[in-house]
């Protein structure tokens, strides 16, 4: 389970979320306690997206630096992961003008996500699947 962290230094991410989403603030989405259901108690909590998304970038710096944590969320459709996802993204390439990779397995929502990225302003977004040729993959590479 995400613990509640203090993360001070990400008021970034505030910018990111007004300037691409037009929102001033995260929601908050609700989540199965993970510590209670390995009980077999279904309790749900209330969590928002500003914490996660600290959270992934926390734990990206970390692996930059030495090591990270994996994490992983899962959220019903409309909990906002496409913020939670993207918003990292923006800001460690922003940062450290480096390359983010995001994986995910359904096709049509890798192609969903790219063109939103797109109309948002953010021109150099790709996706490779399945259905790229391998001289796209190796343009995709090239660049």
């Amino acid at each position: 389970m995400l613990k509640k962290n203090n993360f001070r230094q990400y008021a970034e991410i505030y910018s990111i979320l007004k300037k691409y989403w037009g929102f001033n603030s995260f929601r908050k989405i609700s989540l199965y306690n993970t510590d209670k259901i390995e009980k077999g108690i279904k309790e749900i909590y209330s969590l928002s997206q500003e914490n996660i998304i600290k959270t992934i970038i926390h734990e990206s710096e970390n692996a930059y630096k030495t090591y990270g944590r994996d994490i992983f969320v899962t959220a019903p459709t409309g909990a906002g992961k496409s913020v939670m996802f993207q918003i990292p993204a923006i800001y460690l390439t922003e940062k450290y003008d480096g390359v983010v990779i995001v994986i995910s397995p359904l096709i049509g929502f890798m192609k969903d996500q790219v063109n939103s990225l797109k109309n948002k302003g953010y021109q150099y977004v790709r996706t490779l699947n399945s259905e790229i040729s391998l001289t796209e993959k190796m343009k995709f590479w090239k660049k």
